[in-house]
């Protein structure tokens, strides 16, 4: 600020030197340019003090593990009708889950499990718990608000809601260390945002020719609408608000010379490559074709996916804790089919039903839900190893995981 002062000064000082004497450039002008250039030099450190670090950007299902542990929250239920909680910790060595911490009042409400570093964070009725992962006493900070967390760095957690008025998402961050919750500045009709292990978003937003109506009071409006709209997709910083344009389509799907209707839907990246499945459809809106492919992280060189079989339509994804898509799914005749990215080897009649994957394992192994409902309607949570490819194959020999709490656990 001192610099751009005095560099003013200087400037007045020469124009002075070549102006005649009887028009001298008044007091109050002077102090005018030097309280505005004051100004922006405020306004420019403001911005740099409200800029924060981006990590690598890890997404709900992976904020929650390390190498050799997993964890999550247990709630029981009291004779009194309260909920109890605790933070429970399964060893993926010896297969066993234990309670590390119990909030012995009763909760109301408990946000998503964040591992950072050595430490589990958990939002408890708007207090943030910092646990340490082997356990012992929190350390706590009081939130401004509760904050359930969708997505996390190594500094901080983000949350993601769709404001149904505006038909678009807000975000918000929560420093990690200080407990400051600042809002992002999203841009408008932003309809889904993905967390890559970059440290930038992918989000898709629309465009449309007028302002979109409630689609709950105004859907035929609505509909209406989106058949003029085009989808895009682009790179987000979460901490300048910057966007990087990659590709847009219609929202419907671009028209092909043969008639149909191609329309894509974003599943993940791995090794510096966006997936994407598509679908063509007629004019009636009936499936004709199902596929992926992928492009570069500019949305150049797209190349097909081999080797996939066809289905009604590849429309899931699961992926390992860095981020990276893993495994394509979809939707068999039955059972579900996966195309395996990392071994490029496609599998059919695959039971996510029963034994659905949590996570992978850096040995090999899947983390498998193998959870249960009682007799009185409540959903018990289990866990069960098992090696990845006997899983794919049908032939897996699933390792219960003990638990300490999981019956009386919902």
């Amino acid at each position: 600020m001192k610099r751009a002062l005095f560099s003013l000064l200087a400037l007045a000082f020469c124009l002075s030197a070549c102006t005649p004497a009887a028009s001298p450039t008044p007091e109050s002008e002077a102090a005018s340019v030097a309280e505005e250039t004051t100004e922006t030099a405020q306004e420019e450190t403001n911005a740099a003090q409200t800029a924060f670090p981006v990590g690598s950007l890890r997404g709900n299902g992976h904020l929650n593990e390390t190498d050799s542990a997993w964890y999550r929250i247990g709630s029981e239920g009291m004779a009194d009708g309260t909920i109890r909680a605790h933070l429970l910790k399964l060893d993926y060595a010896t297969a066993r889950e234990e309670v590390l911490y119990t909030w012995e009042e009763p909760v109301l409400q408990v946000g998503g499990v964040i591992v950072q570093g050595g430490t589990v964070c958990v939002v408890v009725d708007q207090v943030l718990y910092r646990i340490p992962v082997d356990g012992g006493e929190p350390e706590t900070l009081p939130l401004a608000e509760f904050f359930p967390a969708v997505a996390a760095d190594e500094y901080s957690a983000y949350n993601f809601s769709f404001v149904t008025e505006e038909n678009t998402y807000r975000g918000k961050r929560l420093d990690l260390t200080t407990g400051q919750i600042t809002d992002l500045d999203l841009p408008a009709l932003t309809w889904e945002i993905w967390p890559v292990g970059e440290d930038r978003f992918l989000l898709s937003r629309l465009h449309t020719e007028v302002p979109l109506p409630d689609r709950g009071n105004e859907s035929e409006a609505f509909a209406a609408i989106l058949q003029n709209a085009v989808c895009e997709y682009d790179w987000y910083d979460p901490a300048t608000g910057e966007l990087e344009k990659i590709l847009e389509e219609p929202y419907y799907g671009a028209e092909q010379p043969d008639g149909t209707k191609r329309m894509h839907r974003f599943l993940g990246l791995r090794d510096g490559r966006l997936y994407f499945s598509w679908t063509a459809s007629g004019e009636d809106g009936a499936l004709l074709d199902a596929g992926a492919e992928s492009c570069t992280l500019q949305g150049q060189d797209w190349q097909p996916l081999a080797g996939l079989t066809q289905v009604s339509e590849w429309n899931g994804a699961l992926y390992q804790p860095d981020g990276q898509l893993r495994w394509i799914v979809g939707n068999g005749d039955t059972d579900a089919q996966v195309f395996d990215l990392e071994t490029g080897t496609f599998h059919e009649s695959v039971d996510l039903a029963s034994a659905r994957p949590d996570t992978f394992l850096a040995d090999g192994r899947v983390l498998l839900q193998t959870g249960y409902e009682d007799a009185q309607g409540s959903y018990h949570i289990t866990h069960a190893l098992a090696d990845e490819q006997d899983y794919l194959n049908g032939t897996a020999e699933l390792i219960p995981v003990e638990s300490e709490a999981a019956k009386t656990l919902f």
